[in-house]
């Protein structure tokens, strides 16, 4: 099998794959830029001829993301650029070659979390009691005299989840709205679980964590689950498969009254180095079956 990888050299989570499918005996072709390094590559779209450093180049199978990482080392304008261009060149190459086995190959684009919660809701799942809102009087209202028993964080992703009370008085409102919508729920309590779709294969991961948002705490523990509920992998297969997803991750916490877990949001492209380590490679064990399913 002629495994592709491309996305940014800094992404740890394809230095990660590399070295497991090699482990594996997988012949892995990495086509990765960073701040300074870029191979040369030439897709001929008349011939559909596709050459990598002058050579010509061809894949089974292929993982692909959307680099953000060399954006943390250099925040210059040009390298979101440049990563929105490689993504645009790959993932355009690959969107052309069906024959390519790919997970999340149809999935669909831009599935934003509220969309997602209310899915959720009608295939059965358990969701927090959620309101995309802007209205200051209805946000009042919801909260009530209880503000630490809700979370905010927004609608669009891209920062973590602040505990309504701590950030209320920071709040600007002008003629009863505040400046964006924002996602306002029902506070959740741990464990933190963490469920992985690889194919049709599902995996968990209980996440120790005193954090609101577990990714702020760089102390928390990951360990695998054992056999999940099969009611849970259920709901979870076919919210993705609407979505057109078989490969993501989807995020649970309890509720603070029963326990009982409820769904927060499903990830298209999670980080998984950690939660592969915790589970001695199972995630891209299973990455490396499905793959290997299309020969």
């Amino acid at each position: 099998m002629r495994l592709l990888i491309t996305g940014g050299e800094r992404d740890p989570n394809l230095v990660h794959l590399s070295e497991a499918a090699r482990a594996a005996g997988v012949q892995v072709t990495p086509v990765l830029f960073g701040t300074d390094t870029h191979p040369a590559i030439h897709w001929d779209i008349q011939t559909d001829e596709f050459r990598l450093r002058g050579k010509p180049f061809a894949a089974d199978a292929a993982f692909v993301r959307y680099d953000v990482f060399n954006q943390f080392a250099d925040p210059r304008g040009e390298t979101a650029f440049r990563a929105h261009a490689w993504y645009a060149a790959m993932a355009g190459w690959l969107e052309a070659h069906q024959g390519i086995r790919m997970l999340n190959r149809h999935g669909e684009a831009n599935v934003l979390k509220p969309a997602i919660l209310r899915m959720a809701i009608e295939v059965g799942m358990e969701v927090p009691r959620t309101l995309i809102t802007s209205d200051a009087k209805k946000l009042r209202a919801a909260v009530g005299k209880r503000p630490g028993d809700w979370i905010a964080k927004p609608v669009c992703g891209g920062e973590y989840t602040q505990i309504f009370s701590d950030i209320a008085a920071d709040i600007t409102v002008r003629a009863g709205a505040t400046p964006a919508p924002a996602i306002l729920q029902e506070r959740l309590v741990s464990p933190d679980v963490r469920v992985f779709r690889v194919g049709d294969e599902f995996f968990g991961f209980a996440i120790g964590s005193q954090s609101i948002d577990y990714r702020t705490d760089e102390g928390c523990s990951v360990e695998p689950m054992g056999k999940l509920p099969v009611a849970l992998t259920r709901k979870l297969k076919k919210l993705t498969d609407r979505i057109g997803l078989d490969f993501a991750a989807a995020d649970y916490k309890a509720c603070a009254e029963t326990g009982a877990l409820k769904f927060l949001e499903v990830n298209t492209s999670p980080m998984f180095v950690a939660f592969d380590r915790a589970g001695k490679g199972c995630l891209t064990a299973a990455m490396l079956r499905f793959w290997a399913a299309g020969k």
